[in-house]
């Protein structure tokens, strides 16, 4: 704001002052003062000088603001396939001091910034913020001073509602502090309740030296469509490729943690005093079109494209559905069977049936309220195993000297699924992951294993401390209630399937094996 406001202050001055020097030299002013000619030249020449002062005054403080806290922004490309229209509303600013996220402006707030998980039991506890403390300067500077190429890569991380939101700033704030990027440089992502018309995905820039962190993207268009937004480099510097940290989590576990992270008293959030949980897969629109979340995921899920096998009992083939449009139906009309159902409730609000629906039926519905997030999860990990393919058969087209008209053929992408689960369970074995990936071997084996003890330990401490706000929460009530939706007729189904295509997705990545136990391990 002051900048723009001295910019406009500076510009006004000097219109001024170029009418005061085109006014011819009168005497009507001085003779009404008592005043001769001289007199009206040295009151215009005093005029004049004092707004050359002004105007030198403000555009020293303009530019001394301007300086401190602005950086030159990166010049857009001229062949942009996203400038037909930018509205950005969702955007980062990390570094080691600000931290900042603008979600969206939906009425009743509930996809904005989402609530700490660090509040909650050991199942809820995200870890985000056991990394502070413990690692320093020192740890990285040895790589980045001989490593620049770093700098080279855009970092997007992905998360969902109950995935690990703390734990997703805090590991963009220390790729922004260890990889010496800088700190004003964000990218610019479209609201992610925002809907391209023309390609049906959130538009984002995607710039070298960046990092990213997004929540429940609108990813509906084609995966070559999806590899070129991903690929795209809007900035003139040189771009090697996008690094993926896909943070996900079990969709059992993401529904109890969702369901007891709501019905606290008081409640985190207070969307859950206004909001309507059943509207929210087939009720809500997106985009000119008024697109339906369940419409918008359904191409996706209902051709996965992938074979999924579950636990070892049986197979899905490529062209099994993990989810069809007709199960989303289902889901909402399970919702409305309880919403403003039961007696003494007709009125009530959504928070009011969390705090006094049975746990069986209050998990239903706070479930039906957030699935949307499961299914965004599921979609966009087909989606980016697909990309995937896509980018690495360019690469493979590239070495071979073929195929020259793809575009971005020279960019790589690098990709990583997380749990939330093996965070809490294995912190120190998903922290090497995280190490192993974003350092490869540019880090010493022995300097990994130090940081991932140290990790875990500095992890378990702080886990210990957030015990005590759990407020009756425990494993054997969320285990009850993962029960009760693997059963459901509704619910139970569509989300093994999910839960079996984690499996599967974390599987490939790994290079593991199906062993006859059911289960995939490194070797039977």
């Amino acid at each position: 704001l002051f900048n723009f406001f001295g910019t406009v202050h500076i510009v006004g001055l000097c219109w001024t002052m170029a009418r005061r020097h085109r006014q011819p030299k009168t005497g009507r002013r001085s003779r009404r003062h008592g005043e001769g000619e001289q007199g009206v030249d040295s009151a215009n020449g005093a005029a004049s000088k004092r707004d050359y002062v002004r105007a030198a005054i403000t555009a020293v403080a303009l530019l001394s603001a301007w300086h401190l806290t602005t950086d030159k922004p990166a010049k857009p490309a001229i062949n942009d396939p996203w400038s037909d229209r930018r509205q950005s509303s969702h955007q980062l600013s990390v570094g080691t001091d600000d931290q900042r996220l603008i979600g969206s402006d939906e009425s009743g707030g509930d996809e904005g910034l989402d609530g700490l998980d660090v509040t909650l039991d050991e199942v809820e506890f995200d870890g985000g913020l056991a990394i502070d403390g413990i690692l320093s300067d020192e740890d990285f500077s040895f790589i980045i001073k001989d490593r620049p190429h770093f700098k080279n890569y855009a970092y997007l991380i992905v998360t969902y509602h109950k995935s690990g939101h703390a734990l997703s700033h805090t590991l963009a704030n220390y790729l922004m502090r260890y990889l010496k990027l800088k700190k004003t440089m964000f990218s610019k992502v479209e609201r992610h309740d925002f809907v391209s018309d023309t390609v049906r995905c959130s538009k984002m820039s995607l710039v070298p030296g960046s990092v990213t962190v997004i929540e429940a993207p609108e990813f509906h268009c084609n995966r070559e469509k999806l590899a070129n937004l991903l690929m795209h480099n809007q900035s003139k510097k040189k771009k090697w490729g996008v690094k993926l940290i896909h943070l996900v989590r079990n969709p059992f576990s993401m529904a109890v943690s969702n369901y007891l992270y709501h019905r606290q008293d008081p409640t985190p959030e207070p969307f859950v005093h206004t909001k309507d949980p059943c509207s929210t897969l087939t009720g809500k629109s997106l985009g000119k079109e008024g697109y339906k979340v369940a419409d918008l995921v359904t191409p996706v899920l209902s051709h996965p494209g992938m074979t999924v096998r579950m636990k070892g009992i049986k197979t899905l083939s490529s062209r099994t559905p993990i989810m069809e449009r007709g199960d989303f139906d289902k889901i909402v009309e399970d919702c409305y069977s309880l919403y403003r159902t039961k007696p003494g409730l007709e009125s009530a609000s959504y928070y009011e049936h969390l705090r006094s629906l049975p746990n069986t039926e209050g998990i239903r519905l706070s479930t039906a309220d957030k699935f949307s997030h499961i299914a965004y999860m599921a979609s966009n990990m087909l989606l980016f195993d697909h990309v995937t393919d896509v980018v690495n058969l360019r690469k493979d087209k590239r070495e071979r000297g073929i195929a020259k008209k793809y575009p971005n053929r020279n960019r790589d992408i690098y990709r990583i699924t997380l749990p939330l689960d093996d965070w809490i369970e294995q912190p120190g074995v998903i922290f090497r992951k995280f190490l192993d990936f974003i350092f490869q071997e540019y880090m010493p084996e022995d300097r990994k294993v130090d940081l991932s003890q140290r990790y875990e330990s500095h992890y378990l401490r702080e886990k210990e401390t957030w015990n005590h706000v759990t407020s009756g929460k425990n494993i054997q009530e969320s285990a009850e209630l993962i029960k009760s939706l693997r059963r459901s007729p509704v619910f139970g189904e569509p989300m093994e399937h999910i839960e079996s295509l984690l499996d599967e997705i974390l599987r490939r990545e790994s290079g593991g094996v199906w062993c006859p136990d059911g289960y995939w391990h490194m070797a039977c």
